[in-house]
């Protein structure tokens, strides 16, 4: 599984590619996205990154087939790799010495709303929904939004977003802070690129 990568000048786009499952990850995916993103910036020719999702969805999370195919118990060897790979993908965005921009189309949740919170912007379609959903499967954030979403919003509003697992739309996650721009439907695209 390998993320589209694509070079535009000045601006590299990074796109998670599984549209049938609405982009959600699997650990070779993560670690796929981890590497490319150090090799974006090692060959020092893009000057920012836009990270976004094929197929008209940012990123649906965790892809609970691959959490599932584990087995009913499986051994914690496996679950400590995957989880490696998963937060591998949130330190490279961290580290990358590029801004990194999230482009958020469709829905945007769990591990996938963690990847939008780690890039130094996001800009999200006004269609776009952004929801932490880990407290709805009984499972703590585990990708970082416990750090970066008090930062963005508040610890009240963060608290709030991680405890009930509600969704907002663009617009709200805007007035939140959780994303710093909505455009129309057509219009994103063109408004990261120029950002």
């Amino acid at each position: 599984e390998e993320p589209l990568s694509r070079e535009d000048g000045p601006v590299h786009r990074l796109a998670l590619n599984r549209p049938e499952r609405r982009n959600a990850l699997t650990p070779d995916l993560a670690a796929a996205i981890a590497r490319e993103l150090d090799l974006i910036e090692e060959r020092g020719t893009a000057h920012v990154v836009v990270l976004t999702g094929a197929g008209g969805h940012f990123c649906a999370g965790l892809d609970l087939h691959w959490l599932r195919s584990l087995g009913e118990v499986p051994p914690a060897s496996q679950l400590q790799r995957g989880l490696a790979a998963f937060q591998s993908v949130v330190l490279a965005i961290v580290r990358c010495q590029l801004p990194v921009i999230a482009e958020i189309r469709g829905s945007a949740a769990g591990f996938g709303l963690d990847l939008a919170l780690a890039c130094d912007m996001r800009f999200a379609e006004s269609g776009a929904t952004l929801t932490s959903a880990f407290s709805r499967m009984g499972l703590v954030p585990d990708g970082g939004s416990t750090f970066t979403l008090p930062r963005l919003v508040g610890l009240g509003h963060a608290l709030r977003f991680l405890m009930t697992g509600e969704t907002v739309t663009a617009e709200r996650a805007c007035a939140l802070g959780l994303v710093d721009e909505v455009k129309a439907d057509g219009e994103l695209e063109a408004a990261v690129t120029s950002a």
